[in-house]
């Protein structure tokens, strides 16, 4: 016991002095940005290591104006580590998006994000834009939509029918026949079951879903996921507490990143060696345009387009 008192002292310790290090350092370096020659944006004054993030408040867009009153139409703002610009001018918002688009062109790489090569997270390249003309070849287009118009109608055929289901069992169970409807959740299972039939030929919810367990624990790395991909990391501004993730995020995220690579990656090799029924699912259709191009349309492609397709298939509530 004493030991382990020990331990935990030390370990306060050495976080103290680490902070301590670290405003130190800060400190230096916002002293040496001041003598560059750099010519940046107005800014309002800032903290050490914090930066601009103790401005930040609810609700954030009338902070985000009342910063653009103070400062002008474009203001340099530091949250944490991370630089920022906050432009409130449509004027100097079409420069960026149209004469200077390719200079904002990157994603800002945060510790937090797990899946780099993941279409909304891969920095402009080569490889960026081949998964992006497969994206809107394979999801967007026209003739995928009316493709799909047949597994949509199944589904929500499928959604009323368990609903009636639910409601006969409900009414045999009590004089009250008035039950309340999570349309919410319905919604949710339905779009969720419909994309997952495009993509790999599975269901997610419902009584046909096959291999109870896996399909369990994908389930549970998508919803994960939504709640991971709305949260704030303070590891993102800060970081150095990445190394005592102190929130669990960066545990979690990386148990939902592997379960969904895992999942996905074993869809793939069995559709590889499945034959091709009727009706092809999104991966069988880039399986087989693998065949002719099997570098633009590898493992790691179709994973990443069939990730993101779950992962941004969660209906607006």
């Amino acid at each position: 016991m004493a030991e382990l008192l020990h331990l935990i002292d030390n370990l306060w310790v050495n976080i103290i002095v680490s902070f301590l290090l670290l405003i130190s350092i800060t400190t230096l370096l916002n002293f040496l940005s001041k003598n560059n020659k750099k010519k940046l944006p107005p800014s309002p004054r800032g903290l050490p290591v914090l930066g601009h993030l103790h401005l930040l408040k609810k609700p954030l867009h009338r902070t985000l104006i009342d910063i653009s009153n103070r400062h002008g139409p474009i203001t340099f703002l530091c949250f944490g580590s991370r630089p920022a610009l906050l432009i409130s001018s449509h004027i100097l918002a079409e420069q960026c998006f149209t004469t200077h688009d390719l200079s904002f062109s990157n994603r800002v790489q945060l510790p937090s994000v797990m899946m780099p090569n993941l279409i909304g997270m891969a920095n402009y390249s080569s490889y960026w834009r081949n998964v992006r003309q497969i994206a809107s070849l394979e999801l967007l287009s026209n003739h995928q939509l009316q493709a799909s118009s047949d597994t949509r109608a199944e589904e929500i055929k499928d959604m009323v029918h368990q609903l009636f289901q639910s409601h006969k069992l409900h009414e045999n169970s009590g004089p009250n026949h008035f039950r309340r409807l999570d349309f919410r959740k319905a919604i949710f299972e339905l779009t969720m079951n419909i994309m997952m039939m495009l993509i790999a030929g599975k269901r997610l919810y419902g009584d046909k879903i096959e291999h109870v367990k896996e399909t369990q624990k994908f389930r549970e790395s998508v919803t994960g996921w939504f709640e991971l991909s709305g949260a704030a990391n303070v590891e993102d501004f800060i970081p150095l507490l990445r190394i005592l993730d102190l929130q669990g995020v960066m545990k979690k995220m990386k148990w939902v990143t592997e379960v969904m690579e895992e999942t996905v990656q074993k869809i793939i090799k069995d559709h590889r060696q499945e034959v091709i029924g009727k009706r092809k699912t999104m991966i069988d259709r880039m399986l087989e345009l693998g065949k002719k191009d099997s570098e633009k349309y590898c493992d790691l492609v179709i994973q990443n387009i069939a990730i993101v397709s779950v992962q941004h298939s969660k209906p607006i509530s």
